[in-house]
């Protein structure tokens, strides 16, 4: 499944205790699926999706702003689909700090496939 022209799949904000992430065909077509809200068990809930936690914001740190870039368009050339997660992003500190608690580090960007951490910075 692709998410309109990209294989980049953003995580929602959180609004309530249940997050719906809509994944859309290569044909159109739409589907929602129900995250709920993350916790320890962070990885469970994405389902050995491959997830990316980067961070947009070059910050204090402008190597995890500029390796996250990188991440993210290796994936993308690559044409494999993931869920992009932005740590920076006030409304998903709920989700970054699961990722770094399931990583044991707090670092941009992470890569997890299979309920797995398969690297970072």
């Amino acid at each position: 499944m692709l998410v309109r022209a990209s294989h980049r799949q953003t995580l929602p904000a959180q609004t309530s205790s249940t997050q719906q992430l809509e994944l859309v065909s290569a044909d159109g077509a739409a589907e929602h699926r129900d995250y709920g809200q993350i916790d320890s068990s962070a990885l469970d809930q994405f389902g050995g999706r491959c997830v990316v936690l980067y961070t947009s914001l070059p910050g204090a740190q402008p190597i995890f702003a500029r390796e996250s870039k990188k991440m993210l368009d290796v994936l993308d050339t690559a044409n494999i689909e993931f869920l992009a997660v932005d740590g920076a992003d006030p409304e998903r500190k709920w989700v970054r700090e699961a990722l770094w608690k399931a990583a044991g580090t707090k670092v941009y960007p992470l890569l997890f496939l299979d309920n797995k951490l398969f690297g970072g910075y």
